[in-house]
């Protein structure tokens, strides 16, 4: 049986995809029996290994989560069995485990997670960046009318301000260890502005404008369109939204906002020309990472850092 989970997990470090799908149909009692050779059998096998359930969870969050958990169960167990000097590793690892829940919209199931992450490794910035994470999406949990970006009601009550304020430690604790950190000063930015304080979430946004990627510039626009429209400044609102549209045509948000936007102006035909210019461009919600970002999701960027990582 080892012989045959072998070669699974050398398919899986050559960069087959059909591994995953080949141990994902194996009943939970195998797993137990090749468990202790797995860890035994070297830091890089043990952490493709470790990878390859990982990789079985994901696929079966949202369609098979007794079996898929049984697997990232398997996956903690031999990341656990991996000594310090595997802890680059170990800590991406323990940062992406907790977004798999959320991508199964289980964020009770991912507070779990996040504090074993905490537990090893207590000024990660990646695990402290999801923790930060974690407290945004509690926060708007909290507050049911919290839907838009920015979040325009404000601060609903003191239940949203405490998960603001814990959200804002550890984004602040990720920079700390890593100022380059984009996805916390982003996010640093973002419960600034929901907290009222606009001119330090403007700072934080700036600096994601200076140096981020193309989805932190994005969702950047967003957050600075919805501050400036709580303020009443249409023109700051409209110009950030379109800003938003033109460095990522493809994606909803922005011609929504700027539909109501034209709308509450009065100006209805602009706001048809904007959802007519939505469907041509094929504009979706799907692929969208403000949703992502707003009801939590995947460790997308993580999950690829991993693979590569046990690939290499």
């Amino acid at each position: 049986m080892f012989a045959r989970y072998s070669e699974l997990v050398a398919a899986y470090r050559a960069g087959g995809s059909d591994a995953v799908r080949q141990v994902a149909a194996w009943p939970p009692r195998d797993l137990d029996r090749v468990l202790a050779p797995a860890a035994a059998g070297g830091d890089a096998f043990a952490e493709a290994a470790a990878m390859l359930h990982a990789e079985v969870a994901v696929a079966l969050a949202t369609t098979d989560w007794p079996r898929g958990s049984s697997h990232l169960t398997m996956a903690e167990a031999l990341a656990q069995a991996l000594p310090p000097s595997a802890e680059t590793f170990t800590e991406r690892f323990y940062a992406l485990v907790p977004t798999i829940f959320l991508s199964r919209g289980d964020p009770d199931g991912a507070r779990p997670a996040v504090d074993r992450g905490l537990r090893l490794f207590e000024y990660s910035t990646y695990i402290r960046t999801v923790a930060g994470a974690l407290e945004e999406l509690f926060a708007h949990l909290a507050d049911p009318e919290c839907t838009a970006p920015g979040c325009g009601s404000g601060v609903a009550g003191g239940a949203v301000l405490v998960r603001l304020e814990l959200a804002e430690r550890n984004y602040r604790l990720a920079l700390e260890r890593d100022p380059a950190m984009i996805e916390a000063r982003l996010r640093l930015g973002r419960v600034l502005a929901l907290a009222g304080r606009d001119d330090q979430a403007g700072d934080a946004l700036s600096l994601v404008d200076a140096s981020g990627t193309t989805r932190a510039k994005y969702l950047a626009h967003l957050f600075r369109g919805a501050m400036a429209a709580r303020r009443g400044d249409t023109a700051a609102t409209r110009a950030a939204y379109e800003a938003a549209r033109t460095l990522a045509p493809g994606f909803q948000t922005p011609y929504l906002a700027l539909s109501h936007l034209e709308e509450r102006a009065g100006n209805s035909a602009r706001a048809q020309v904007l959802v007519a210019q939505m469907g041509a461009r094929g504009a979706d919600g799907a692929r969208d990472p403000w949703w992502a970002y707003r009801n939590g999701g995947l460790d997308e960027e993580g999950l690829q850092w991993l693979r590569d990582h046990v690939r290499r």
